[in-house]
């Protein structure tokens, strides 16, 4: 691509000895045999930082996202049209009016502004930028008790609020230097990170609460389970040797001093005894009583 395009595209348009060529961090273009033909042809790489392309590129920010747009609008009307497939010579119709409406001078100037090239302003993208602030090594210090526990709470996760607010209090003590420069943006979200982790360790503690009180409640359900549930089966008189063998049975014994008492109902009083009456023969001719009606007299 140096050979077949750069190089001939800007060999009559270069002033002077060098020229310049931006490019991304892409591991194709990081090679000796890459940087052997820019040390021939006097080009100057310079290569920019990763994951920001969207930032530095013009083209990114102000020309691509637009015409993906208007791309985008003049498919949906293919669709609303009920032509769900955009073929070869649908996107020959599509293509450059995209085109044509997006690469205007308008747009393109507004794409060189807001990557801080024309007028030059690289504050505009150096306050996008997610700078990572290193921390400084800690200093050895006397291997006293104290000193022990600081570096521990410096160097562990906060396990307590108590511990997260020594960390905020020299979090904030390095956010107030001078010589800090962190935007306004990152110190917010640095607040509304220990918002969120000071919600997450009380919630941590309350659930711990809530779990030792289940565990001890499934430990007295347990327990209760445990107990012996043997029965007395035995049929009969009980003789005296039975009873030994009883007497002698722990298991039994206790089974029958956790068992409670059974109080009993006084018994009911006997009903008389009454005599057996037969019912009397009806005559279905005559319906008189004592007999029927193959023996009655009306017959």
């Amino acid at each position: 691509m140096l050979q077949k395009h750069f190089i001939p595209h800007t060999t009559s348009r270069t002033k002077g000895k060098y020229r310049l060529l931006v490019l991304d961090s892409h591991n194709s273009h990081l090679t000796a045999q890459f940087n052997k033909i820019c040390e021939e042809n006097y080009i100057i790489p310079i290569y920019i930082p990763a994951h920001t392309s969207h930032l530095l590129q013009p083209l990114d920010i102000g020309c691509f996202a637009v015409l993906k747009r208007s791309y985008r609008s003049r498919v949906t009307g293919y669709t609303r049209l009920g032509i769900n497939s955009i073929e070869k010579d649908n996107f020959i119709d599509i293509f450059p009016i995209a085109r044509t409406d997006t690469f205007k001078d308008t747009i393109i100037y507004s794409a060189f502004t807001a990557t801080g090239l024309v007028p030059f302003k690289p504050n505009r993208v150096l306050s996008k930028l997610n700078i990572r602030l290193q921390s400084p090594p800690l200093l050895d210090r006397p291997s006293s008790q104290g000193s022990t526990s600081d570096s521990n709470i410096s160097t562990s996760i906060p396990q307590n609020t108590k511990q997260l607010a020594k960390r905020k209090a020299r979090i904030d003590t390095v956010l107030g230097n001078k010589s800090n420069k962190l935007s306004s943006p990152t110190k917010r979200d640095l607040e509304q990170y220990h918002n969120i982790t000071l919600k997450i360790i009380h919630k941590l503690i309350f659930q711990d609460k809530e779990i030792k009180r289940l565990r001890a409640a499934n430990a007295k359900q347990v327990k209760k389970r445990a107990k012996s549930t043997k029965q007395i089966s035995y049929q009969g008189s009980l003789t005296n040797r039975t009873i030994a063998d009883i007497d002698s049975n722990s298991d039994i014994k206790r089974y029958i001093s956790n068992t409670p008492s059974i109080p009993t109902l006084p018994a009911e009083p006997e009903l008389p005894i009454l005599p057996t009456i037969r019912r009397q023969i009806i005559c279905s001719r005559c319906s008189q009583k004592g007999h029927q009606i193959t023996r009655c007299p009306r017959a």
